[in-house]
């Protein structure tokens, strides 16, 4: 009782002690964020940031359990590293990958690209359009089908903005024809930053739409969404 009144009667001064004894969940968070810093600056992919965190936290766990003289370094110390490794993969996830495999290699070309896909979402109704969320599994820029393959973090997705004289469902299957796009962004506001938080690089202004036979939703969401609807 009297040591714990004269620690708070003599709180710390100088910055060493003050920085030393704030809680441990500040300094995960500290470098957390120091870790999304390091993945901008050193380019790792995100397996080899992945697996600098596995390691962090097994060297973790054997400090802990391990005695001091076979292991000197404090548990903590690995905790925060772990912490810093996963920023950086963190960082290394939010970083989209485009190549020949993703709808949004093709944005912008200047003709027109037949593109195979099934909704995702409700179509979202408005006035005068109808949005549609699109997962894309194949494309043909004129020389047949090419698979379109989802990584594993990454999802090829499209939004569509269609006319409002057809009515669509969860999970149809539907082919599309027309030119795709970057989102565009202005000083204002940035639609493309608004749709890359969703995971959505392409876009279609306009769009000549065939709904094929079949059904890739989820059975329960088709279920739900039906149930919804009625």
């Amino acid at each position: 009782m009297i040591k714990g009144t004269m620690q708070a009667a003599n709180p710390p001064t100088s910055l060493l002690e003050r920085l030393t004894t704030q809680p441990p969940l500040m300094w995960f968070s500290l470098f957390f964020l120091a870790g999304i810093a390091l993945g901008w600056l050193v380019s790792l992919p995100l397996w080899g940031w992945g697996l600098l965190a596995l390691l962090s936290l097994l060297l973790a766990l054997l400090a802990r359990f391990l005695p001091t003289s076979r292991f000197p370094l404090p548990t903590f110390t690995f905790v925060l590293l772990l912490a810093l490794f996963l920023g950086a993969a963190r960082y290394q996830y939010s970083v989209p990958k485009f190549d020949a495999f993703h709808i949004a290699f093709f944005n912008d070309r200047d003709y027109d690209l037949l593109i195979t896909g099934y909704l995702t979402e409700p179509p979202d109704y408005r006035d005068t359009y109808t949005n549609l969320r699109v997962r894309v599994t194949a494309v043909d820029t004129g020389d047949g089908d090419l698979p379109i393959t989802d990584s594993l973090f990454e999802k090829s997705l499209l939004l569509v903005r269609a006319s409002n004289n057809q009515t669509f469902e969860y999970g149809q299957k539907i082919r599309l024809r027309g030119k795709l796009k970057t989102p565009p962004e202005n000083e204002d506001f940035s639609y493309r930053d608004y749709l890359a938080a969703q995971r959505i690089h392409s876009y279609m202004t306009t769009a000549v739409i065939t709904v094929l036979p079949g059904n890739n939703g989820n059975l329960i969401f088709r279920a739900l969404y039906a149930f919804k609807d009625r």
